[in-house]
């Protein structure tokens, strides 16, 4: 009877101890990589001036994409393109995953279900979903 009721106590300290670090580990990942939500998407029509190749100047117009995203930290990012591939591409209330500052610098969609295409991490091309690796630089596409 001792016997079995130590067995017990180390297996209830085990499961504790592996639930303690199990939920340890997931709000560290958390914090580190975070669950992003898609707040808001505006466009907006500048304009600039640039010089020609004789140095005289002219006014461009162009349309700028934001795309506001909220942090975990109630932070909002602006994702700023000129292009309208990426503002396209996500939707309002997406969940999205961002891998950090330091390596890519990448929003990746948490459901990609519905999707058709997708966005090499590395060169941002835009890929087919059914690819595994990006035509352009040859990455890993993140399915």
């Amino acid at each position: 009877m001792t016997v079995r009721v130590l067995w017990l106590s180390a297996v209830f300290w085990r499961y504790s101890g592996e639930q303690v670090f199990y939920l340890y580990l997931r709000k560290e990942l958390m914090s580190r990589t975070g669950m992003e939500l898609l707040k808001t998407k505006k466009v907006f029509q500048k304009t600039r001036r640039k010089k020609d190749s004789e140095g005289k100047a002219y006014t461009e117009e162009y349309k700028e994409f934001i795309v506001y995203i909220r942090k975990q930290n109630n932070d909002i990012f602006e994702l700023k393109d000129e292009d309208s591939a990426r503002y396209d591409y996500f939707n309002i209330g997406d969940y999205l995953h961002y891998h950090g500052v330091k390596y890519l610098n990448y929003f990746e969609k948490y459901d990609k279900s519905l999707d058709t295409i997708i966005f090499c991490a590395s060169c941002r091309n835009i890929c087919d979903i059914r690819d595994n690796y990006c035509e352009r630089c040859g990455c890993i596409l993140l399915n």
